[in-house]
């Protein structure tokens, strides 16, 4: 029924939790594949000493990264729908089940979801933002696509999605040319696919608190590569194109994420730079873009402590 794919690169504190929230699920048809991505930690070493089930495969590849990871992962299963989860994650015990269940009743999806948790990085967990108030399954509007990325949370998270193989396949997976934003990028080919099916059983909790994740790589801190693939699909698309102004806003919120991970490295002069860039300021929260110009051009020390300031109040993220 289900293939699980669990990319692993330095997780060893973490996997063995992910992959038993994986065992303990009630709805047991599946395989789980653990593709490590040349690990230098005890990750391998656990999984293979502390799990024994014969639905785990463990597979290797030479650190190209996570999507490449969980493509290579994909290209191996044996099931038709297709589960990912990130090593430093876990699932709720029904999970697959709902998933079970959305399938059964509407076959035509091209992605089905539950919802989702978030631990912020202060430790806080909250339930996810939403535009929709539905409490049923329900068609995801692709309209709002772009609304949920620029206001709230997307409803959807790599660790919740279920895709069927051959709607992976035809998307062309995730982007191995980025390493940041190729999951939403994913989200955005499927979704304009239409057929998007959200439940809102709480099926998995993402750790945004994790070890060793992080926000945007140092070298891309200046422009996202993902922006020029969403320009292409702009480009293309009339839909798209007659959402410009909301466009406009979610490429602003891209930018924005970009601002904000060179303030909490403190490269401020490279913030500083993202504030000539016209197309930041069709940011949806002004409040948020002004706070983010009092952190860029301020003294580093004093940035860092306002930020942290800021984080624990929740007003940043």
């Amino acid at each position: 029924m289900f293939s699980v794919i669990v990319p692993l690169f330095n997780k060893a504190d973490a996997v063995v939790s992910c992959i038993g929230s994986i065992l303990t699920q009630s709805f047991e048809d599946f395989e789980i594949i653990v593709v490590d991505n040349n690990s230098t930690d005890a990750g391998v070493k656990r999984v293979e000493e502390e799990i024994q089930d014969k639905r785990i495969k463990l597979v290797y590849e030479n650190k190209q990264g996570v999507s490449f990871a969980r493509n290579f992962g994909v290209s191996l299963a044996q099931y038709n729908y297709i589960c990912f989860i990130d090593a430093d994650d876990i699932w709720m015990p029904h999970h697959l089940e709902e998933l079970k269940k959305l399938i059964d009743h509407f076959p035509e999806a091209n992605l089905y979801s539950n919802a989702y948790k978030i631990v912020e990085t202060n430790g806080l967990e909250r339930n996810t933002e939403a535009i929709s108030t539905q409490t049923k399954p329900y068609w995801f509007p692709e309209s709002q696509f772009f609304d949920c990325f620029i206001k709230a949370d997307m409803p959807i998270h790599t660790n919740t999605i279920c895709i069927p193989k051959h709607v992976f396949e035809q998307v062309g997976g995730f982007d191995v040319t980025i390493t940041y934003g190729e999951d939403v990028l994913l989200w955005a080919k499927i979704f304009l696919l239409k057929k998007v099916l959200i439940g809102n059983y709480i099926g998995a909790v993402y750790q945004r608190n994790a070890q060793n994740r992080s926000d945007i790589p140092h070298k891309l801190l200046k422009e996202l590569p993902v922006i020029k693939k969403y320009e292409e699909i702009y480009g293309q698309n009339t839909e798209w194109q007659k959402a410009s102004k909301k466009y406009k806003a979610f490429i602003a919120k891209h930018l924005f994420l970009t601002l904000m991970s060179n303030i909490k490295n403190g490269t401020l002069k490279d913030a500083r730079i993202i504030f000539y860039d016209a197309r930041i300021y069709a940011l949806h929260s002004k409040l948020r873009l002004f706070i983010a110009a009092c952190l860029a051009f301020t003294p580093v020390v004093l940035s860092k402590f306002l930020l942290k300031f800021l984080m624990r109040l929740n007003m940043v993220k």
